[in-house]
């Protein structure tokens, strides 16, 4: 079976604890750091206290839509 696109979002030691359990019963394969997450962009601040989930390119054709209409 083949599983992916996980994500653990948490502390570094909660994301630790919990990748170290996953890894007693299943083969992983771990990326420190995810910039896109099942068609999405993840941005972080660059002092990783904040990030956000979206999809860009999504936001500019409804943006593109909205605009054509004024």
């Amino acid at each position: 079976m083949h599983v992916d696109d996980n994500l653990i979002v948490g502390s570094k030691m909660a994301i630790e604890q919990v990748t170290d359990e996953i890894k007693k019963i299943f083969n992983v394969t771990i990326s420190p750091e995810a910039t896109e997450y099942l068609g999405c962009e993840i941005p972080i601040a660059k002092d990783h206290t904040c990030g956000w989930i979206g999809q860009p390119h999504l936001y500019k054709k409804i943006r593109a839509k909205i605009w054509m209409y004024r």
